[in-house]
This record gives C-alpha cells, structure tokens and sequence, in this order.
C-alpha cells in the first residue's frame, strides 16, 4: 500500500497515479528519499476533467508577453495614425497617404496580438481539458527563429506516447534560465496533450500552474459480480473503430480555436474478428502508424484487465489481448471502455492505462466472445459483468464441444 504526499489517499503499490487526486505517484515517491517537504504544486495534475486553476493565468500570458506587448505597440501607434491622418484626410485629401502609410502597422500589430491571445488561449484550454500523460524532457536546444532583443529562445523537446501506441514529440519554448535549468534532459514530468493532436501539449510546470484539486473519485465497485453462464457466441466476423481519447468530461478544442491549425491525426485505428481456417477466429488492432498485432483465439492467450474510476457511476476498463507463451516486447492487442462501475468488480485491479478507446456496444460485443475462448484454453476470466444479450451458435460447433468439454472437466473437479 502506497500513501500520496498530497491529499494522504491509499494506493496500490503498482498504481502511477493517485486515484483521489491525480497527482503522479513516482514522483512523489522519489522525493520520500530526501528531506521532507510539500511536494510541488505544479506537478500535482489531476486526471479528472475539466480542471480549475488556481493559479497560472498570469503565466500562461507572461509566454506570449513580447507578442502581446509590441503588437499592442504597433497596433496603438498605427491606429493613432490612421485616425488623425484620416480625419485630416477629409478636408485635405493628400494627408490620406499618411492614413495608408500607416494601416500596415495597425493591421500588422493587431494581427500579432491576436496570434498571441490565439495562443494563450489554447495553453489554457489544455491546461482545463488536456489528456494527462507522462513525458520525458529529450532535448533543450537553442531556437534562433525566436529572438528577444537578440536572445535567442530555448526549445525543449518532449517524448510521450499515445493511446494508440505510438511515440509522439512536442516542444515549447521558453526564454526562463530559471525554467531552462530546472527541465534538463532525462527528466520524467506530467504534461497535457490535445487529444486530437498530441505534438500540441503544456508542461504545468514550466507555467507555474496550480490547480484546485477536486473532490475524489468515489470507488464504488461492488466486491463480487454476476458474470453469467458462458456460452459460445455467434460472430464469425466483426470491426470496430478506436478512439484515441473518450475519457468522461474530456472537451476537444471548440471550432474557433481549430481554424488555422493542421488537420488532427485520425483515430486509433480499429479492431477486428476474422474467421479462420478450422473455425478459429483472429483477433486483429489495425493502425496505419504502427505494425498491425493480432492474436489467434484457437490458440491459448492470456486476457489481463485493470480499471480506472472516472466518476462515481463509471469506469474505464482496460484490457489487454497477449498469446500466451509471447515474448515481453509483445505488447498484444491493448484497448480500453468506460463501463458502469456495477459491472467490474473490486477484484479488477486500480490502473490508469494510455490506451485506445472502443464504444462501449462494440466492447459488449467483442467482450461474450473474449471470455468464451479464454475459458476454452483455461485461462482464469476476470471478474467483468457481461451483457445481457448473449447470442449463442450451434451447439454441434468444434468449439461448442471444447466448451462443453471443459464445463465438464470442471464440474467433475468441483
């Protein structure tokens, strides 16, 4: 059992987050080392969201400073033009040069300004919305396409990983020594993503963020649940789309705020059952950016679930597909759902998982089928609440007959 630092919640040893307040356990662990102290509120990020912030604002327009302070300037000096220039210009037509002259500055610096709040206004955004994820500071670099009175800004790099699977780099750009040094390389810190779009993401910490943190997550799985009778089902073939990010109170950025910037990257992907040859069946995670992963359920696979509360009345399951006998650098086929928390009981583990999303009627579907073969190969069935619609094949199907065998088997062990 693991104490958090910050809000004195109990934890299993293998979580990495907090499951009351988000705040990231491995950080807060390493620090019980040293001599005693509060850990930093920056780097306490909740996982829920929206977020409230306690304190940042100020610094999230402290970034964009230079840009708000000399487009005012150009614009205020331009517009002081443009209207005495003008209005002279009515009685004296040639001084409406001057106005002309003058109506690139205004235009120019007010275009500046408006970059600077577009800006500002999207780090704020992610700093309510923004996916929660782990990140690794890869390199700090001088970036010569931004300067101030010369001094050229530094560009940190960020490595994460999607919920698909696939690494993603982000950088910012800062001109702090203070926030320079304080993010070497090599560093571990949370950062917030835009779900749509990974390489756009926040470090709090180098905002100065704060935020308020909000009530805990009530854990109300119940201690054991009916999963009903098994039987075999029916699909002989089956597809379904993954999401990169449904968590519950997740907002993607409003329309005005996705004008001018590059397309987001598509979904997850998606998943399939295909039938095979002596009535297997293959199930198969396509991704265009990654190497497809299947795992034939004929064959004995391992099926390993854990869960994330997200509200009171909801939970994300995870699960993960693996063959049984793969290598550890198999990452199987990984997929999560957000369930009611009456269908998963408290014997399913408390872990937070970056995985891909399924709906959950596409996850009712796939889920009789998973626990139907695993049972088959004897592979212990978490304790997951199936649905109550459960079409059923043939009983004279060869796999009919493994199920039956092996209920068989069972009884006569019982």
């Amino acid at each position: 059992m693991l104490l958090c630092t910050h809000c004195g919640a109990p934890n299993a040893a293998h979580h990495r987050f907090c499951l009351s307040c988000g705040a990231d356990l491995r950080v807060l662990d390493a620090r019980l080392g040293s001599a005693p102290s509060e850990p930093s509120p920056a780097l306490v990020v909740p996982a829920q969201r929206p977020r409230t912030l306690a304190k940042g604002k100020w610094g999230i327009l402290k970034t964009h400073g230079f840009g708000l302070f000399f487009g005012s300037i150009w614009a205020l000096i331009g517009g002081i033009l443009l209207v005495v220039f003008g209005s002279i210009g009515l009685f004296m037509p040639p001084m409406l040069l001057g106005a002309l002259i003058a109506s690139p500055f205004f235009f120019i610096g007010t275009g500046i300004v408006l970059v600077a709040l577009f800006r500002a206004m999207l780090k704020h955004h992610l700093a309510i919305h923004g996916t929660l994820v782990l990140g690794q500071v890869v390199s700090s670099e001088v970036d010569s396409s931004m300067r101030v009175n010369g001094r050229p800004a530094r560009r940190i790099t960020f490595s994460t990983t999607d919920a698909g699977g696939r690494a993603q780099t982000g950088y910012v750009q800062s001109f702090d020594d203070d926030v320079i040094h304080a993010h070497p390389p090599g560093l571990e810190l949370p950062l917030l993503v835009d779900p749509t779009d990974p390489s756009t993401l926040i470090a709090p910490s180098m905002l100065g963020i704060q935020f308020v943190q909000p009530a805990p997550v009530i854990d109300s799985r119940p201690d054991h649940v009916n999963q009903g009778a098994l039987r075999e089902p029916s699909m002989a073939s089956w597809s379904a789309p993954l999401r990169s990010d449904t968590q519950e109170g997740a907002a993607r950025l409003p329309f005005w705020l996705r004008l001018f910037r590059k397309k987001p990257q598509a979904d997850a992907g998606s998943l399939s059952l295909d039938a095979q040859g002596g009535g297997g069946l293959l199930l198969r995670q396509d991704d265009p950016q990654v190497e497809p992963r299947s795992v034939a359920l004929d064959r004995p696979f391992s099926l390993i679930c854990s869960t994330w509360p997200v509200s009171a009345s909801t939970t994300e399951l995870n699960v993960t597909v693996r063959q049984r006998g793969a290598g550890a650098d198999d990452p199987g086929v990984r997929f999560k759902a957000t369930l009611p928390q009456s269908r998963v009981s408290k014997r399913v583990d408390a872990k937070q998982e970056a995985v891909a999303t399924l709906d959950p009627e596409d996850f009712d579907a796939l889920w009789s089928t998973l626990r139907y073969f695993a049972s088959v190969h004897g592979e212990p069935l978490p304790e997951v609440a199936d649905v109550a619609d459960r079409r059923t094949l043939p009983p004279s199907s060869p796999a009919g007959a493994k199920v039956a065998e092996a209920q068989h088997a069972q009884a006569r062990r019982l």
